[in-house]
């Protein structure tokens, strides 16, 4: 009898565990950054698992291999040749030649300036956008259509912060002092304006052009409504009759003080004028990332 319980309880608990494990497991696929080890660690244990099905296996077994294609990662935890010129990704935020002195005093060493090494670091990190599956081109939708802000917006706050981690993993920094969004919409410009998720990062020129801001002045007027205290000195023989006049529309001839504690705004924003003022261009330059 217990035997035969033991089994009807693996029958149902079974199943709800391989999915638990299985959404685990694409999640860490997601997550997980271009780092070989990394990945070729989430394949053992995926192929190591007693829970997973036969064809679960196999799907995320794919979704591994997949992004190991997409990434341009080697079999020997390097990263394309022919696009990282003999240098692998180490870890981020170092990259390494397969041998010998780190990469980036080999390209000083050859004479190749801030701007080459710049245009190397977003070859990769336009690799990483493609990676997000539309992301990148979700958030320059967003962000010129909608802006930037994040409030009332969880899926482009989350996407934009997978885009910047992205600069971490690829190993490149940002500058302090600078709003990210000067960052990443540049970024996304000359993601999209080089071909974006049809283009192929390994070949070709990298060809940078500015992003666009345009400087408006809005003028107008809301309505707002003011929650204040004010405080009053009544002077009199009578307390009621204070009372009655403290209650009246014509209490603030005792005022004496007043503070604001909050305000609404109850309406919408009336436009009486809008004036151009200036257009002004954010440029991808290897200070943006402290090269």
């Amino acid at each position: 009898m217990k035997l035969r319980l033991l089994n009807i309880l693996n029958e149902e608990v079974s199943p709800i565990m391989e999915g638990n494990e299985y959404n685990d497991f694409v999640a860490q696929i997601r997550e997980v950054g271009l780092r070989f080890a990394d990945l070729e660690g989430l394949k053992n244990n995926v192929e190591k698992s007693t829970t997973l099905s036969k064809e679960n296996k196999t799907k995320l077994l794919k979704m591994i291999d997949s992004k190991i294609s997409e990434t341009g990662l080697n079999e020997e935890g390097g990263v394309d040749m022919e696009l990282y010129t003999n240098l692998k990704l180490a870890k981020p935020g170092e990259f390494y030649e397969q041998e010998g002195p780190t990469a980036r005093a080999e390209l000083s060493r050859q004479g190749e300036g801030k701007y080459e090494e710049m245009i190397r670091y977003l070859r990769l990190y336009f690799r990483y956008l493609q990676s997000l599956d539309g992301g990148a081109e979700f958030l320059l939708n967003h962000i010129e259509t909608r802006g930037d802000s994040e409030h009332g917006n969880p899926l482009y706050s989350k996407m934009k912060r997978e885009a910047l981690t992205g600069l971490k993993v690829v190993g490149l920094g940002m500058a302090t002092g600078k709003p990210a969004i000067n960052i990443l919409y540049p970024l996304l410009i000359n993601y999209d304006h080089n071909g974006g998720r049809s283009r192929d990062f390994s070949k070709g020129d990298i060809n940078l052009i500015p992003a666009t801001v345009y400087e408006f002045t809005v003028e107008g007027s809301e309505p707002v409504t003011e929650y204040n205290s004010v405080y009053l000195d009544i002077y009199g023989r009578d307390k009621e009759l204070a009372q009655e006049l403290a209650n009246s529309s014509n209490f603030w001839a005792w005022e004496v003080d007043r503070e604001t504690q909050d305000h609404d705004y109850d309406g919408e924003f009336t436009i009486d004028d809008v004036t151009f003022e200036n257009t002004s261009e954010l440029s991808l330059t290897p200070d943006l990332f402290n090269l």
